[in-house]
């Protein structure tokens, strides 16, 4: 993983109400790279939402400039966690969009300027509240050395937090 982002950061980042999970592709590229394509993402008919989380790495605060499906579809920004220590810097955030066009394609993800380390999934989910489908969300910084805390509450059976 990361430095300074873990992976219960990148699972507590905010809880989403499905019942059904579809389809999961994941890319990551260690070299210097100003952007990240999940290739071949399938969005197959009844997928309500897709989800992608997203881990940088560098040595600034660089930041993601954007998230777009299928090369028309632009991904709104949810919640974030940004640690940096001063000499290290780490990003974990989660893009979502509602109702995604069914198809075969590319998520390609733009950071506004070079990143050492990235990785990024993307999940559909099925059957779930597009209206509002996170029930709760994280935000914040751990640079100041002070622990993120916060609590979930599943909803009803079936519930997953990602």
């Amino acid at each position: 993983m990361l430095p300074g982002i873990d992976s219960s950061i990148m699972v507590g980042l905010g809880s989403i109400r499905p019942s059904k999970i579809g389809s999961e592709k994941t890319a990551q590229n260690s070299a210097n790279h100003s952007s990240l394509t999940i290739t071949n993402h399938i969005v197959a008919a009844g997928t309500k939402l897709l989800v992608v989380r997203i881990a940088l790495s560098s040595n600034g605060a660089e930041t993601i400039s954007s998230v777009v499906w299928n090369g028309a579809q632009t991904l709104t920004a949810g919640p974030s966690v940004i640690n940096n220590d001063g000499s290290n810097y780490s990003l974990a955030a989660i893009y979502y969009f509602k109702s995604p066009t069914v198809a075969t394609g590319n998520i390609v993800i733009t950071y506004d300027t070079v990143v050492n380390d990235s990785f990024a999934v993307a999940t559909n989910y099925q059957d779930t509240n597009a209206t509002t489908p996170n029930g709760g969300q994280v935000t914040g910084g751990a640079g100041t050395g002070t622990s993120i805390s916060t609590s979930f509450t599943r909803t009803g059976e079936n519930s997953y937090i990602v």
